[in-house]
């Protein structure tokens, strides 16, 4: 008997089919991967399954252990299913990490004896024994979601489901969260169900991989016969696989795909390579926006999170930043913004200084928050484009003619008549995106653009981006996704120990780290490190193969 079973189950809300006849079995012991294009109705799923989440009109039946799910106790939902938020802050409750662990069994009613042992256990098992007594608000966002995973498996799941955990966390954090939940997974044989973007690190622990588009289960399947399947299914996808899959299916199409870095590494052993076509370097230009000795702490007394910060932004470049969750990189892009007022230091626009209360005239410059929804007001997208627009003092023809240039550079018009908060990540993203691009910024400061995206939509906001930097407009992006800065960056900065490290074009900067690289150059590094994107490695490789048959 199937531990979780969705048996034919469609779910409407707001005449939108969020999803069409799904059907899915998930065993004791497995551990599932669910991934597919943003709106595809993920979330939507994983939510059906925790009642207290779902929203919508479900048809269908959800059964958990053989039985209905609106049959189950209350407290068996509560405790044997558990759930971990994409955003942590969205999860967190109260003020100290101890209550936080301690609010669900309180809830349950556990006596505090009970409470004691296994909170005790659980810090243990997840290394946060020195910080129970720390405020939550003080924590890194990697902390705050090993808080929110450790509160879930205080009450002992059954099933744990996961929706985008990682998709706040830097790389480090990210690969760490991972290598814990294979461990729940191994060690406390916790069946687990996760929504995600990165496969590359859940490659060796997924037992099997589910595609979602447009609400409906595309493909479902053991990971052993998963790919050779899905490239013929989904060819629109192939490019946008993990590198060891892409180089396992290049090398052998008909052959098991590598799963980890080491075995990817021994069937590259024997093949021949040739450098890598060297990626389009962009010639210096005048600096446009300069930032000299900026210094910031949230109190007086405080630690300095900025200290002595210099760099320069050139007009028309794309300059990412790279760097640890808490570190700081989105306080520096609010006081870029003029959002914030460092204590020491300046700020200069094409060579003037300029302070909170007094930009450059002519300098549109605009932010895109993490949390897109802060930017609207209104209950649609469209109706909040148009109030934004007469705010701006735009006729109604040119309010319109503005908006039906950014619907069709963002693709963006089957989410006009939508509530935003009704959009999932993505979604949100893109719409936010095309509020700001109602000002036609000269420079546009964007904090983790890609969260919540899948890879084609990825590629897609790459395009756009590049074609907003051919119209004349700056791009200082903050990331945590390593390949989308590779792909997209005219130069990439490491920001570390509250300051900026000069930056450098990418192909410069990638190949010198171990950490902070993608996971091509990873895979890559000890035949041609140059390397730094999935496209150049498979470039090189047939370039090696085709010189190989020539001899």
């Amino acid at each position: 008997m199937a531990l979780l079973q969705l048996e034919n189950v469609t779910v409407q809300t707001e005449d939108v089919a969020r999803l069409q006849s799904v059907h899915l079995s998930v065993e004791r012991g497995d551990f599932v991967t669910i991934f597919g294009p943003s709106g595809a109705g993920k979330s939507t799923l994983l939510k059906q399954v925790k009642p207290m989440f779902a929203d919508g009109e479900r048809q269908g039946t959800i059964y958990f252990q053989g039985t209905p799910l609106e049959q189950v106790e209350e407290r068996i939902q509560v405790e044997a299913i558990g759930y971990v938020h994409q955003i942590p802050e969205e999860q967190l409750v109260v003020e100290e990490v101890w209550h936080e662990l301690a609010f669900g069994l309180e809830n349950i009613g556990c006596t505090t004896h009970e409470m004691k042992i296994r909170i005790g256990e659980m810090a243990q098992f997840f290394g946060i024994q020195h910080w129970l007594h720390e405020k939550v608000s003080s924590l890194s966002g990697g902390q705050k979601q090993l808080v929110n995973l450790a509160a879930t498996l205080v009450l002992h799941p059954q099933i744990l489901l996961l929706d985008e955990p990682t998709a706040q966390l830097d790389p480090i954090a990210a690969q760490e969260f991972i290598e814990l939940l294979a461990r729940i997974h191994r060690d406390l044989g916790v069946t687990v169900v996760i929504v995600e973007h990165r496969l590359e690190q859940l490659l060796p622990h997924t037992t099997r991989f589910v595609f979602m588009e447009e609400g409906k289960i595309v493909l479902a399947d053991d990971k052993e016969t998963f790919f050779q399947q899905f490239i013929a299914t989904v060819p629109a996808w192939a490019n946008h696989l993990p590198a060891v899959i892409q180089v396992s299916h290049a090398l052998d199409a008909t052959r098991t795909p590598a799963w980890t870095l080491r075995d990817g590494q021994r069937r590259l052993a024997d093949v021949s390579f040739r450098p890598p076509y060297p990626l389009p370097i962009r010639l210096p230009t005048r600096a446009l926006y300069e930032v000299k000795d900026v210094s910031f702490r949230y109190t007086k007394d405080g630690k300095d999170v900025l200290r002595n910060v210099s760099f320069t932004m050139e007009e028309g470049e794309i300059l990412t930043i790279i760097g640890g969750n808490g570190a700081g990189k989105s306080t520096l892009l609010q006081i870029l913004a003029h959002q914030r007022t460092p204590y020491k230091g300046k700020l200069f626009v094409d060579g003037k200084r300029v302070t909170r209360s007094k930009q450059k005239e002519g300098q549109t410059l605009h932010l895109l928050p993490q949390d897109p929804l802060l930017l609207f007001l209104d209950n649609t997208v469209i109706s909040d484009y148009e109030a934004h627009c007469k705010r701006s003092g735009m006729t109604t023809e040119q309010a319109a003619e503005r908006i039906d240039d950014i619907v069709s550079l963002l693709c963006i018009e089957p989410l006009l008549r939508r509530h935003p908060a009704d959009l999932s990540g993505g979604e949100r993203q893109r719409v936010a995106l095309g509020k700001l691009l109602l000002d036609r910024p000269t420079i546009l400061l964007l904090d983790e653009p890609t969260k919540g995206l899948d890879p084609i939509a990825k590629a897609a906001l790459q395009q756009v981006l590049r074609q907003l930097q051919r119209q004349g407009i700056t791009l200082c992006i903050v990331t945590h996704d390593l390949h989308f800065a590779a792909s997209v960056s005219d130069r990439c900065a490491l920001f570390f120990d509250g300051e900026v490290l000069p930056p450098k074009q990418p192909q410069d900067f990638f190949r010198n780290n171990h950490f902070y690289t993608t996971a091509a150059n990873q895979l890559a590094k000890p035949f041609e490190p140059s390397i730094i994107l999935t496209e150049q490695f498979l470039h090189s490789i047939q370039q090696g193969d085709s010189d190989d048959e020539q001899q």
